[in-house]
C-alpha cells in the first residue's frame, strides 16, 4: 500500500503536487500544516450522510456544497466533470475521508509534529485500506488520467 500511494507518478502524489502547486508561490515553502489541516477537515466533512445532499452535483461542486476548501476539492476532482452518484454510492463516498487523510503524508513538512497525526495513524491502520484507496481514485478517474 506504501509503495501505491508514494508512487511519484500516481494518483495520490498527483494530487499531493496539485495541492501544493495550488498555494500561492510564496507560502510553498513556508506552507506549515495548513494543508494538512484543509485535508483533515475534508475527511471529517465527507460521510455516507452526506451523500444525498451533493449526489446530482458534480464532484468539484459536491465538495465546495459540503465545506471542503476549494483547493481541495479541485485537486480531488482533477478537472472531472463527473456527477458524484456516478462515482460513488453512499456507501462509497465515506472512503473519501480516507483518501484524504492519507494524502497528508504526502504534503506534510513534518508527519511527527502534525496535528493530524493520531487521524492519519489511524487511518492507515484501517483494514483493506489498499483497496479502498485504489476503488476512490478509479472513481475520480485515475485509470483515464494514468501515464
Amino acid at each position: 500500500m506504501i509503495q501505491y500511494l508514494f508512487d511519484e507518478d500516481g494518483f495520490y502524489e498527483g494530487i499531493a503536487d496539485k495541492l501544493i502547486e495550488g498555494l500561492p508561490f510564496k507560502r510553498r515553502a513556508t506552507r506549515g500544516h495548513d494543508l494538512c489541516k484543509m485535508l483533515n477537515t475534508a475527511a471529517m466533512l465527507v460521510d455516507s450522510g452526506t451523500y444525498e445532499k451533493i449526489a446530482g452535483e458534480t464532484v468539484e461542486a459536491g465538495l465546495k456544497r459540503l465545506g471542503v476548501d476549494d483547493l481541495v476539492a479541485r485537486a480531488f476532482a482533477s478537472g472531472s466533470k463527473l456527477l458524484v452518484k456516478t462515482a460513488f454510492d453512499a456507501s462509497s463516498i465515506a472512503n473519501l475521508s480516507k483518501a484524504f487523510r492519507v494524502t497528508i503524508p504526502l504534503v506534510c513538512p513534518d508527519l511527527t509534529r502534525c496535528p493530524t497525526e493520531a487521524e492519519v495513524l489511524k487511518t492507515y491502520a484501517t483494514p483493506l485500506l489498499s483497496e479502498e484507496l485504489k476503488t476512490i481514485a478509479e472513481a475520480l478517474g485515475a485509470s483515464q488520467r494514468s501515464g
